[in-house]
């Protein structure tokens, strides 16, 4: 194969994954703002009606008074190109940065978001969850899980190569992992995030090549612990339980158990190819929480199983394409830290579609680039971003070229045989040509190797 067309093929090879996922993610994106639209322009009517009354009543304007349909499309719209910059300004971060000095600096700010919320934090649902940024509140912990998956990744790279001791690594893990793990779970009473978390941590765990089993232990561990803080913990998280029989909340089912009844109905309404866009009905004040957590509730009765199927589909394409650009990564930290990120981001949108269909019970997760909210999204970009960043060395291009400088080499020494052609990934009419001169070789009585007549002629006949 000539060195050109050899090049183009290496350099198809290693965009692949890349392409697909920014595709996906567009794809994603695109869907994303439908769904945000259908679900909340209901909402947006309701807040403007509202400060209408507000203004007829005498009261003070609210500013929502003059907003339309699109209000929530056009915030989100915004953080989507937000999120995109800030994406692109990760990916331009050295990837020895990540490597170095980096880690310690996410987990610091994470520490610090950690404290912030903690004392001026927003309470919901009885706990201390987010700060009040510019009109929006923001979820810390969106942008915290990054710092500790780059973290742990970090570690196990420098236990590979022998950096440090164990002292040090122990500490590292402690300090920089578990420790700021516990005091989200402690103080914002999180246990989704917590769980989404411990998700990536395990795929770094798993990526890292250390026993398998003691990954095994941990996720059955975590199992447990989950099942043993839901069932003893308070009512906010024994409640989540309901969803196994919402109508029986001791209310008839408009208690704790109206929001995942609601979202049943939409899912039955639905059928197979939905309603139509912009036809559903739960979203008109039946089903709590449609542009955010339930977003998808509102997608399946529009698009029906069709279009739900189409969605899952484009997750499961983004972590194969993610764990694929993680794989041809050189660098371990890259192929730990990429892994960890992939299965954390697509791990949350499974668990939100489960909790929407009733597999899982409710954590209040929201849908990655579905759910109403600009921290969210510009996370999830972020998240992307440092995919890219950390997988920029990857030695894929180069090591097929040189594969291919070690078999011409060595075809001026000696006749090539099939398996040269096989390393380096060589196929069609020009790999069938190469066999069968080889053959035409050996069918000689010993070819280059008996008469030393065709040595330096690879591709020539015998006599």
């Amino acid at each position: 194969m000539p060195e050109r067309n050899l090049s183009k093929y290496v350099a198809a090879a290693f965009a692949a994954p890349r392409i697909t996922l920014i595709l996906v993610v567009l794809a994603l994106c695109l869907l994303g703002l439908v769904t945000v639209f259908t679900s909340s322009y209901t909402e947006a009517l309701n807040l403007r009606q509202a400060a209408l009354d507000i203004i007829a009543a005498g009261g003070e304007p609210n500013g929502y008074e003059d907003i339309g349909v699109t209000f929530f499309l056009e915030k989100q719209a915004f953080f989507a190109v937000v999120g995109i910059v800030v994406a692109v300004i990760m990916f331009l971060i050295p990837p020895h940065w990540w490597r170095g000095w980096l880690p310690f600096v996410a987990v610091g700010i994470a520490y610090l978001c950690i404290f912030a919320t903690q004392v001026m934090g927003v309470e919901i649902l009885g706990a201390k969850r987010a700060l009040s940024f510019a009109g929006m509140q923001v979820q810390t912990t969106e942008f915290c899980k990054i710092a500790y998956v780059v973290m742990l990744s970090k570690v196990f790279m420098d236990m590979q190569e022998g950096r440090g001791s164990g002292w040090i690594w122990v500490a590292e893990i402690a300090l920089g992992v578990a420790l700021p793990l516990g005091l989200t779970f402690i103080f914002q009473s999180d246990l989704g995030s917590s769980m989404i978390i411990c998700v990536g941590l395990l795929a770094v765990l798993w990526t890292s090549g250390y026993k398998k089993r003691i990954a095994v232990i941990l996720v059955i561990c975590a199992i447990v612990f989950v099942l043993v803080n839901s069932l003893s913990g308070d009512s906010y998280r024994s409640d989540r339980w309901i969803y196994a029989d919402p109508w029986n909340d001791g209310e008839a089912g408009r208690g704790t158990g109206f929001q995942n009844i609601r979202s049943y109905y939409a899912l039955a309404g639905g059928g197979l190819l939905g309603v139509g866009l912009g036809n559903s009905h739960e979203k008109f004040d039946w089903l709590p929480e449609a542009e955010t957590d339930f977003a998808f509730a509102v997608l399946c009765e529009e698009l029906g199983l069709v279009g739900a199927g189409v969605v899952i589909a484009l997750f499961f394409l983004l972590l194969v394409s993610g764990l694929w650009i993680a794989r041809s990564c050189s660098s371990p930290f890259g192929r730990m830290a990429a892994s960890g990120l992939i299965c954390m981001l697509v791990f949350q949108a499974y668990l939100n579609m489960g909790c929407v269909v009733g597999l899982l019970p409710t954590t209040g997760k929201p849908l990655p680039f579905f759910s109403y909210g600009g921290a969210s999204l510009v996370a999830t970009f972020m998240l992307i971003g440092v995919i890219f960043s950390v997988t920029k060395d990857s030695s894929e291009p180069q090591r097929r070229r040189d594969d291919l400088r070690v078999v011409r080499s060595t075809s001026s020494h000696r006749s090539l045989s099939p398996d040269d052609f096989h390393a380096v990934g060589t196929g069609g009419r020009g790999a069938s040509r190469r066999s069968s001169g080889d053959r035409s070789l050996r069918g000689t009585g010993g070819g280059a190797r008996g008469s030393g007549r065709n040595v330096g002629r690879p591709y020539g006949r015998g006599r």
